[in-house]
């Protein structure tokens, strides 16, 4: 793995990082502040959560099968964020809005025990959080590289350029991300363990 090679390539991301930022902040307002025009989109995402939160809280090991939910899921979704921003962007785009808008509602609703609210989220999310904002500005990185090459067909010196545009993206993507899920790792260990503990207690 080539981490130097990665880090030069994501010093050239800067814009991508700031889009992807700002579209998450954009989410978070949205759902902070217009709940009513977005409820059946959080309050889906709220149930789905909380009926999975139910299903993996019976029985034994019930921190190790939240683990091993929050890990793969979340390697899952980073994966398809970074691969399938291919697609105009769209997952990178709306896994930002959506998210964001979650934790922006959450926030809100929690504004009189903001203490709580933190303890729920940043001992992960500090972890979790980047990690989604890097994997999505790259995402949007790749749905920008492949639109420039679909246009760029007709023109035999700009399709050359444009390939070897995505061939780099594709050289550091996959080392980049092995960080990313090993950091989810660390963030999966933390939110079934010290998270848990800290929302129970």
């Amino acid at each position: 793995m080539n981490i130097r090679a990665l880090l030069l390539y994501a010093r050239g991301m800067k814009h991508y990082f700031i889009a992807a930022t700002l579209v998450f902040a954009v989410g978070i307002w949205l759902g902070a502040q217009d709940y009513g025009s977005f409820s059946h989109l959080i309050d889906s995402q709220k149930d789905r959560l909380q009926s999975i939160v139910n299903a993996l809280s019976q029985g034994e090991y019930q921190n190790l099968k939240m683990f091993l939910f929050i890990f793969l899921n979340n390697s899952i979704v980073t994966t398809l964020i970074m691969f399938t921003g291919a697609f105009l962007m769209i997952m990178p785009l709306y896994s930002l809005l959506t998210n964001g808008m979650l934790l922006g509602h959450l926030a809100a609703i929690n504004d009189h025990q903001l203490g709580r609210f933190f303890q729920a989220v940043l001992p992960h999310g500090i972890i979790e959080i980047p990690a989604i904002l890097i994997a999505s500005a790259f995402g949007i990185r790749l749905g920008v590289l492949t639109l420039q090459a679909f246009l760029s067909l007709p023109f035999p010196t700009r399709r050359a350029r444009a390939g070897g545009k995505l061939l780099a993206f594709f050289r550091v993507s996959i080392p980049l991300l092995l960080v990313l899920v090993a950091l989810l790792f660390v963030a999966a260990v933390i939110e079934s363990t010290l998270t848990m503990w800290l929302v129970e207690g």
